[in-house]
């Protein structure tokens, strides 16, 4: 049924798209493909990424904290290499006895599934340390983020073909460095590559071993927030992304 329904919607996609002026998608990967699957000229693409509500972000201070902790926001997926982050976790819990050390899930309820009731477990098992929380409005989960030591992003497969999820870009916005435990083993991305706002890892240990080296450094008062500029921050805005689209737009129309 499904290879039926995609022919059946491709005949729609050649017809629109032969005659359409512009067409988009969010990564550059994607328009490529797009336009060398249905022979178009690139010309006719645009990217326009996902993006952070930036004046959210801009306007929410980080409070001073000698609690350490790592957030995580929203859905958990059952493809998701969530069991690299359980394992090293409990290996950097067991390990190191850490003090003033908080893990927060919000929202993961929303959506039940295996690492919900994992993490579920794990709450009942370290309640020193991990808490869940409901689902919470956007300016309160926007301030969790950014009073957050490190943030936490499981991803399948890797972002090297440009798809970068809106998570990304809220949490580069908090400044706080990205916990990023990845199925693909690379470390290659679009976005803001060899910088230190994301921080891969592959498996277990790496995850237990960045655990801690972020929690020592926290510890000995020195600054783990990223080098992210308020430019940088500007320029992966919805506001920003919405400026390029009205400025191609314009252009199109003036032609």
């Amino acid at each position: 049924m499904n290879k039926l329904r995609y022919q059946y919607e491709r005949i729609f996609e050649n017809k629109y798209l032969e005659q359409a002026k512009l067409f988009g998608s969010v990564s550059k990967e994607v328009t490529d493909g797009i336009a060398g699957k249905f022979n178009i000229s690139g010309s006719k693409s645009i990217v326009i990424k996902n993006g952070v509500e930036y004046d959210s972000y801009k306007n929410t201070k980080k409070k001073d904290t000698t609690e350490f902790s790592i957030v995580y926001t929203g859905t958990l997926y059952d493809t998701q290499p969530v069991d690299e982050f359980i394992i090293g976790l409990e290996k950097f819990i067991t390990k190191t006895k850490p003090e003033n050390f908080k893990v927060y899930f919000i929202g993961i309820r929303l959506k039940p599934g295996k690492y919900v009731s994992q993490i579920e477990a794990l709450e009942q098992k370290y309640s020193k340390y991990i808490i869940i929380l409901d689902s919470l409005p956007f300016e309160e989960m926007v301030q969790y983020q950014v009073n957050a030591s490190l943030l936490l992003m499981f991803i399948i497969g890797s972002q090297k073909e440009g798809i970068i999820g809106g998570k990304t870009y809220e949490y580069a916005a908090t400044r706080n460095p990205i916990l990023v435990v990845q199925e693909e083993r690379t470390e290659e991305t679009p976005f803001f590559q060899g910088r230190d706002i994301q921080c891969f890892t592959f498996n277990a240990d790496e995850v237990a071993e960045k655990i801690e080296s972020y929690y020592n450094k926290f510890q000995q008062g020195i600054s783990i927030q990223t080098s992210i500029t308020d430019e940088e921050i500007f320029s992966i805005s919805r506001e920003y992304q919405v400026k390029l689209l009205a400025e191609k737009l314009n252009s199109l129309v003036k032609g």
